[in-house]
């Protein structure tokens, strides 16, 4: 974030009595109300000229709307180019938000920041947080704008089968729904992994997929046919987890060992392995142990994967890398 201008916020808009309060001279005083007006300047001209390519995408919340801008948006280098001026602008209206001045432009001023608000929210895989904007622009947010201008259309907060349904049906734009699909996903993995490790696999592939589709190596549409992929992938995982009967350590093996033992796959393997594990607690920190763990699932693993220690020590490698819960 570019950082903010230098100034006495708190006298901004009451220069007649900066002399006294501040007990400079007045060559002082007339030098700071000279850069402010350099300053109303900047902010008259970046609203007047540089806001206007991005104030069309201001005159609706409804999702259609929406939609457009988040479509208009969809180049990385577009969305930085309006990122860094909706930033600079906001450091502008930092300064000078106490001068009578800025009345003309509120209202615009507050829809660009909503605009950039609904585009960082779209874009980004965590919410948006009010660090992100300076004092005075979260505070214009907070007392006049809605939370819901500020969602993706259509947006869904957990990742069951009825959400991806009524998703899928939705009239939502392709980009919309991968956008969605990311965030959630994103979200799912952040406040389930630690309980659910199997989730950390699908958690890695959904950011690679999403940094290809970033860097546009897959389409809009190969980019959603991917998402749901992973997406169903979370949902019937977590429906076989509780139709095997495995804790969430055994689930997390099992997934594990569905890349390297393709034949006699069963519930009791994962029930072995995690007890194996159940006997070196200390391996994450003791070397000594983490070696005896690592040799003790190369003995399981072998007779799993045909006696080949490649593979063997592959699988054991991935089994390693599961956070325990």
């Amino acid at each position: 974030m570019v950082k903010p201008l230098g100034f006495v916020v708190d006298f901004v808009g009451i220069f007649e009595k900066l002399e006294a309060a501040l007990a400079f001279d007045s060559d002082v005083v007339a030098s700071v109300i000279k850069n402010v007006d350099v300053l109303k300047d900047l902010f008259r001209r970046w609203m007047e000229q540089e806001a206007q390519p991005y104030l069309p995408f201001t005159s609706g919340w409804d999702d259609k709307a929406k939609e457009r801008a988040i479509a208009h948006f969809e180049d990385k280098s577009r969305r930085d180019e309006f990122f860094r001026f909706a930033k600079q602008l906001q450091s502008l209206y930092e300064v000078l938000s106490a001068d009578a001045f800025l009345r003309p432009y509120s209202e615009r001023f507050q829809a660009l920041m909503e605009l950039y608000a609904l585009i960082r929210n779209a874009y980004s895989t965590s919410v948006m947080v009010d660090r992100e904007l300076t004092a005075k622009t979260r505070e214009l947010l907070r007392r006049h704008t809605s939370a819901t201008n500020l969602r993706l259309p259509g947006e869904i907060a957990e990742l069951g089968p009825a959400e991806l349904e009524a998703l899928k049906d939705s009239d939502a734009s392709d980009t919309v729904k991968v956008l969605n699909l990311r965030k959630v996903l994103a979200a799912t993995v952040e406040r389930d992994a630690a309980s659910q490790p199997f989730l950390l696999s699908i958690g890695d592939r959904a950011e690679a997929l999403a940094q290809a589709y970033e860097d546009r190596q897959l389409t809009t549409q190969q980019a959603l046919v991917a998402f749901e992929q992973l997406a169903l992938e979370f949902v019937e995982a977590d429906a076989e987890r509780t139709q095997l009967g495995l804790d969430p350590n055994e689930f997390a093996i099992y997934t594990v060992l569905k890349e390297y033992v393709v034949e006699r796959l069963n519930a009791d393997q994962a029930h072995t392995l995690n007890a194996v594990f159940a006997r070196y607690p200390d391996h994450e920190w003791d070397a000594h142990q983490l070696q005896e763990l690592r040799t003790a699932l190369y003995q399981a693993l072998s007779p799993l994967v045909g006696g080949d220690i490649k593979r063997a020590i592959a699988a054991a490698n991935g089994l390693l890398k599961l956070r325990r819960v």
